[in-house]
């Protein structure tokens, strides 16, 4: 049954209402197009191209549904899967230049479904995020390929903060490593502390207070290596005269010489190899040395170890070279006279 309705702007809309509810009905806004309303306010439109909106916001639907407002829904949105067809299986698009979802304008960018359990994201038509039905995130292009780790990016990767990782690590599993090679990296044995590991030994250690240890996880110096050490280059030490007071020659250096043994011997380490233990040092022993000049010897209270600068004993054998060479001299003088 047809009648007529004032709208809220005064004029009459021709439709189907109901007798005890003129706001409320179907009617005709223009020329092939199908408006219904309630409360007399349009809600929802169908033009003549077949295009619906939903809410009344306008009068020309851009889309098959356009819809203004809000949508809420209890069940799912099915779309064409990868392979274009429908199943609650496959639920999502099809390629990066053509998400499912996407954006008016911007058709290019959104999300879709590139395989199966997969979920990928795109802008300007390439494929930027995917995330397998595993769980792992690859950020960047992967196309028929498969994100292997949680996270995975193929191309550089930029941190403006800090990347936390956990700290108490071990060497078999450093947290910084490589694919190929995951007992190599860097980890951190303790807070504040970082060491560097290869197939799965600990080989560097930085400590808190900056000391640097090599073969060692306990560095007694600035620098403490454990095991031989080859330089091909020169090895310096600073002995700048500006920085140094209270500078007396030694004394009696000869006699001081006399009092020192040296001597071969095997190094004693819980870790030593066949070769190793075969193979002969030679020097002094710390606390023979400290009874005649202590000024070479240090002692690590904290490990109670002792060693030796030799480079300090260079000093005496120079001084005790000069007494030589003035006795030697005064002697020949007593000869000749």
């Amino acid at each position: 049954m047809s009648s007529s309705n004032s709208d809220d702007n005064g004029g009459d809309k021709v439709g189907y209402y109901f007798s005890g509810d003129l706001r409320t009905g179907m009617y005709r806004p223009s020329h092939s197009n199908l408006a219904f309303e309630t409360a007399g306010m349009e809600r929802l439109r169908m033009d003549a191209q077949g295009k619906v909106n939903v809410g009344g916001g306008t009068e020309y639907p851009l889309e098959v549904l356009h819809v203004t407002g809000n949508v809420f829904s209890e069940g799912r949105f099915l779309a064409p899967n990868y392979d274009g067809g429908f199943s609650p299986e496959f639920e999502g698009g099809n390629t990066p230049s053509v998400p499912t979802y996407s954006f008016r304008g911007d058709a290019k960018t959104g999300m879709y479904n590139p395989s199966r359990h997969a979920l990928a994201f795109s802008s300007g038509g390439a494929e930027r995020i995917r995330i397998h039905g595993d769980g792992n995130v690859g950020v960047g292009h992967f196309d028929l390929d498969l994100p292997s780790e949680a996270l995975d990016v193929r191309g550089n990767l930029r941190v403006s903060e800090q990347t936390l990782l956990r700290d108490g690590d071990f060497p078999e599993t450093p947290s910084y490593s490589w694919t190929n090679s995951r007992a190599a990296g860097m980890f951190s044995p303790f807070p504040d502390t970082v060491a560097v590991a290869t197939a799965g030994q600990e080989r560097l250690r930085v400590t808190a207070g900056g000391s640097v240890g090599v073969g060692t996880k306990d560095p007694s110096d600035r620098l403490s290596v454990q095991g031989d050490v080859f330089v091909s280059g020169e090895y310096k030490t600073q002995s700048d005269g500006r920085r140094k007071k209270d500078v007396r020659e030694i004394g009696s250096p000869l006699e001081k010489v006399g009092r020192l043994r040296g001597c071969t011997y095997e190094l004693i380490t819980a870790d030593d190899t066949d070769d190793q233990k075969s193979k002969r040092s030679m020097g002094v022993i710390a606390q023979e040395v400290r009874e005649v000049i202590p000024e070479v010897v240090h002692h690590d209270a904290a490990r109670d170890v002792f060693s030796v600068k030799y480079d300090g004993m260079v000093a005496l054998l120079i001084e005790a070279m000069k007494e030589m060479r003035r006795d030697f001299e005064e002697r020949l003088a007593r000869l000749e006279q």
